[in-house]
């Protein structure tokens, strides 16, 4: 009989572990805590009621540690707060998650399916044997034939050197909790999402009364502010609108830092190993799909493996192919919602997420349009207009602009300011539409 080690108690680890049980093979779970620590994540859609029924989970353990989540209110791009209600949503409300409780509901679940789950088990090693690996843990090891990483985005299973991670962002989440019991007094209760210049704001009150309010911004902006998580978080509360209202009359917990980035592993199968959930791609809270994500990848690796018995590698090669496509997909969208936000785009945060090269059909610029330096020139969006361009002299692109207003004859004067001739440097169109998008230039008029 196959056995199958699955490293991670998450959504992930458990949806594996409870496919895999449908079939001849052992499984075992090796969860590193006991469930007891805050699981930041609260928001499922909808559409995880079917994945539950796929599995024969009853509906009844997401309802008993949940509340419905019928409406999320926004204020993406723009200064008023708008409603998305769920009545739009053909799958209904979707839940706000009592997490760590719901992680623990789905492990006893998965027990009561004969699955056996081993809490306070922390894999220190992992070594490779001829056919299958051997983990390692503080007290004991154990030989299993495959493995299974569902350990998430922080996973520390590294098969072979050759596999990387590539992250897309730095993007982190520093979340307080806080009990307020009236929610008259600081208005609806739903989801909400609030953009901010460094960031945006994510709040939601729980079943039990607590709320929860995640800053998510990028790790090197609260490193470079010289102030602690909590001073950060206190400090952009008050630079919020509609956020501060839940909060205001709160006491609230000492914040918590998790890594939220976007990443993908370069390879997500191996020598009898695959990796699946987050540990495998790891996506944006923005999209709230990283929950249903695990659910619906932690069933295909699942699959994957007993297909893997019959037919070999091409499987693992099959499954690598549809994550690669997923994570793809996911960053053309986390692309296009990001941009829907201008608001704020000199500062870093929205600076990294929308300043994309574009194809040349895409371009604003025409060769015939006139430019207008603004003044004065924001010295710190040029600092960043070079970090994200290096190749491009951004001080010598303005005063080539400010010498030829017209479009194409700003090039020109920069190709000779540079001693390049007629050679454009890659991204120069490009370094025009940063200039344009981060709005150091205006377009004057064109023909």
């Amino acid at each position: 009989m196959l056995k199958v080690g699955i490293i991670g108690g998450g959504p992930a680890g458990i949806f594996t572990a409870l496919k895999i049980s449908e079939f001849s093979a052992q499984v075992k779970v090796f969860e590193a805590g006991d469930y007891s620590n805050p699981r930041v994540g609260e928001h499922l859609v909808a559409e995880a009621l079917h994945e539950f029924g796929r599995l024969g989970i009853p509906r009844e353990l997401l309802v008993q540690n949940s509340k419905a989540c019928s409406q999320v209110l926004n204020s993406w791009g723009r200064t008023d707060l708008h409603e998305n209600p769920s009545v739009f949503n053909p799958f209904g409300d979707g839940f706000i998650l009592s997490r760590p409780d719901f992680d623990h509901a789905l492990m006893e679940y998965a027990r009561s399916q004969g699955v056996d789950v081993q809490l306070n088990q922390r894999v220190v090693k992992a070594e490779k044997l001829s056919k299958g690996w051997r983990l390692y843990f503080a007290n004991e090891s154990i030989e299993l034939d495959f493995v299974v990483d569902a350990s998430g985005r922080n996973s520390k299973f590294k098969p072979t050197p050759e596999v990387g991670k590539e992250l897309a962002d730095q993007l982190i989440g520093i979340t307080s909790y806080s009990r307020v019991t009236d929610p008259e007094e600081h208005g609806e209760c739903g989801l909400m999402v609030e953009p901010l210049a460094d960031g945006w704001w994510y709040s939601v009150q729980l079943q039990s009364g607590t709320w929860v309010g995640t800053f998510m911004t990028d790790a090197a902006l609260l490193t470079g502010s010289d102030l602690s998580a909590g001073e950060f978080w206190q400090q952009r509360l008050m630079e919020s609108y509609f956020t501060r209202k839940r909060f205001s009359a709160s006491s609230c917990d000492k914040p918590i830092i998790q890594s939220a980035h976007s990443r993908r592993l370069s390879q997500t199968y191996g020598e009898r190993w695959l990796s699946t959930g987050d540990a495998a791609i790891s996506f944006d809270p923005l999209s709230s799909a990283g929950i249903i994500k695990g659910f619906r990848l932690g069933i295909l690796a699942a699959e994957t493996i007993r297909q893997w018995q019959q037919t070999g590698e091409e499987a693992l090669l099959d499954y690598d192919t549809e994550v690669q496509r997923q994570y793809r997909e996911y960053l053309t969208y986390r692309k296009e919602y990001y941009a829907r936000e201008s608001r704020w785009p000199g500062h870093a945060f929205w600076y990294h997420r929308n300043m994309w090269p574009k194809e040349i059909q895409d371009f604003s610029i025409r060769p015939e349009d006139e430019l207008q330096v603004k003044q004065p020139v924001d010295e710190k969006a040029l600092e960043l207009l070079g970090q994200r361009l290096p190749d491009i002299d951004f001080k010598a692109l303005i005063e080539a602009i400010q010498e030829n207003p017209k479009a194409a004859g700003a090039m020109e004067q920069y190709l000779k300011h540079k001693g390049l001739g007629k050679n454009m440097p890659p991204y120069l169109l490009h370094a025009l539409e940063s200039l344009k998008k981060t709005r150091l230039i205006e377009l004057q008029h064109g023909i």
